[in-house]
């Protein structure tokens, strides 16, 4: 897993140098954050992103049931 980060994050530093047009001119701390963070999200894989997307939709569901029945008590009201 180690391994894997340490790539990732080397991949994406070397993106953001060969594509010049993609880097700020005078980087700073954050710029370099950004190559820590994309290493991360790439070491975890598909599995991370699978994960993920099962969370936003179980949101989106919930929220979509929330206006139902929010939709259901006002037609009962009136």
């Amino acid at each position: 897993m180690v391994l894997s980060y340490a790539c990732c994050t080397l991949t994406a530093w070397l993106v953001g140098k060969l594509n010049p047009d993609n880097t700020p001119t005078n980087p700073d701390a954050s710029w370099t954050l950004n190559f820590w963070f994309l290493g991360l999200l790439a070491t975890g894989g598909s599995a991370f992103w699978t994960n993920l997307l099962g969370y936003v939709s179980a949101i989106k569901d919930v929220q979509k049931q929330a206006a139902a029945n929010n939709k259901i008590k006002m037609d009962a009201n009136q």
